[in-house]
C-alpha cells in the first residue's frame, strides 16, 4: 500500500490508516504537542489512524531511516555506518567486507552491483547450510545477521569460496 507522506514543521509523517486519512488532523495533533516533533531528516513518524482519522497515540513510533551505503573497496563493517542498511557493493573486482567487532543483532542487506563479489571476512563464524561466505554474482543480494559477537548468518544469493 502506498502511504501518504506529510512534511509539516520539518518532520515527515507516514500514516498506516489508509489513503483517505485526514493529514490535517494528524498535523494538528503534532502542533498541539500531542506528538513529539523532530527536525531530524533521518527520522520519520509512523502511526496508525483511528476511525476519526487522527493518529492513535498508542501506535505512534519515531523511526530512524537508514539510507543505503555504496561500497567501492574493502570495508570494515561497523554498527555506526552499516547496521540496518542496504550496502551496494560496486566494484569490478572482489570486495572484502570485514566483520570483527559487530554487536548482537547487527544486520544489513548486501547487494552486489558490480562484477566483483562481496566476500565476508573476519573473526567468528559465518553460518550457512552450504558454507557460503560471499555473494554469488552480479545483481545478487545477501542478508547478513549477527546473532552475537562470534556467530553470524547469511542467506540469499550466495556462493562458496
Amino acid at each position: 500500500m502506498n502511504l501518504p507522506k506529510l512534511f509539516n514543521k520539518g518532520f515527515p509523517i507516514l500514516l498506516k490508516g489508509g489513503l483517505d486519512a485526514d493529514l490535517g488532523k494528524f498535523a494538528k495533533q503534532a502542533a498541539a504537542g500531542e506528538l513529539e516533533r523532530t527536525t531530524d531528516t533521518d527520522r520519520v513518524f509512523i502511526a496508525t489512524t483511528t476511525a476519526d482519522d487522527t493518529a492513535d497515540a498508542s501506535t505512534v513510533e519515531l523511526v530512524t531511516l537508514r539510507p543505503p551505503v555504496t561500497i567501492t573497496g574493502d570495508t570494515e563493517l561497523t554498527v555506526a555506518n552499516h547496521h540496518g542498511k542496504v550496502l551496494y557493493v560496486d566494484k569490478a573486482t572482489d570486495v572484502n567486507l570485514t566483520y570483527n567487532s559487530l554487536e548482537e543483532n547487527f544486520n544489513c542487506l548486501i547487494v552486489q552491483v558490480g562484477v566483483g563479489q562481496a566476500i565476508l571476512v573476519g573473526t567468528g563464524n559465518v553460518h550457512h547450510p552450504d558454507d557460503h561466505d560471499r555473494t554469488s554474482a552480479q545483481d545478487a543480494m545477501m542478508t547478513f545477521l549477527c546473532k552475537d559477537a562470534t556467530n553470524a548468518y547469511i542467506g540469499g544469493n550466495t556462493a562458496a569460496a
